[in-house]
């Protein structure tokens, strides 16, 4: 949710993101992030208005590729060598330290990955969206946008009624809101501390053994929809697509 007080500035947003650019990782780097024209076109605009007001934003990441394999053999290595010049094993405290050496050793050797992510600002439905299910990233992508532009506040989302209360009303009646179909994928959890999951893939979800499983208190952690008919999805109790 990104209340209406909180909004970027459409006549500020292209420069503030000009503040973090994305930049390759450096020699010893691990992950490097920021902005890049949306479309691809080298020297556009960071910040892209479209139809409706509304406002497209792309994040880059580059990682460096480093095997935790590969890592702890450099690191074993430079204990048995300081084993072998001191007499003494390397202690955790140690390890840790040859660690930190074997990782500037190795990450100018690691290849690179990027990958990037879109945001998507809708000012009048006051909504922010990230292209993204890791929380890590989503994480990463929220720091690196309040660090952007200042005054930004996106705030957690609150519905009406519980998401996964919602689904499991529609899959016990069969019936989902106006221009939504039920589809065929569906995982239901139990609520207690076993955590027992029941998981449906490509599988009609009108049958007994659905409602068995709802009546017996199961909750609905995703379900699969679709939108009039052009639109397939897959909703979680988290309100993520």
């Amino acid at each position: 949710h990104l209340p209406r007080d909180a909004q970027p500035s459409p006549n500020k947003l292209d420069a503030q993101l000009a503040a973090l650019p994305f930049t390759p990782c450096g020699p010893t780097q691990p992950l490097s992030l920021g902005f890049v024209p949306p479309r691809g076109h080298a020297h556009g605009p960071l910040a892209e208005f479209v139809a409706g007001g509304h406002e497209m934003i792309k994040l880059q990441f580059e990682q460096r590729l480093l095997p935790g394999s590969v890592v702890r053999e450099r690191v074993d290595k430079l204990a048995q060598k300081m084993e072998q010049e001191t007499g003494r094993k390397a202690g955790a405290k140690r390890r840790r330290e040859l660690k930190d050496e074997a990782l500037l050793d190795l990450l100018p050797q690691a290849f690179t990955r990027q990958t990037s992510m879109r945001v998507w600002i809708a000012p009048a439905l006051e909504l922010l969206v990230i292209d993204s299910t890791s929380t890590a990233r989503l994480d990463a992508a929220l720091s690196a946008l309040t660090k952007a532009v200042s005054g930004l506040a996106p705030q957690p989302l609150q519905t009406a009624e519980c998401p996964g209360a919602c689904m499991r009303a529609w899959l016990l009646d069969g019936v989902a809101p106006q221009g939504f179909g039920i589809g065929r994928d569906a995982e239901l959890r139990s609520a207690d501390v076993a955590a027992a999951t029941v998981r449906y893939t490509r599988h009609g979800l009108e049958g007994p053994d659905v409602q068995q499983h709802l009546t017996a208190g199961k909750q609905v952690r995703k379900l699969a929809l679709n939108w009039k008919d052009r639109l397939d999805f897959v909703l979680t109790d988290t309100l993520q697509l």
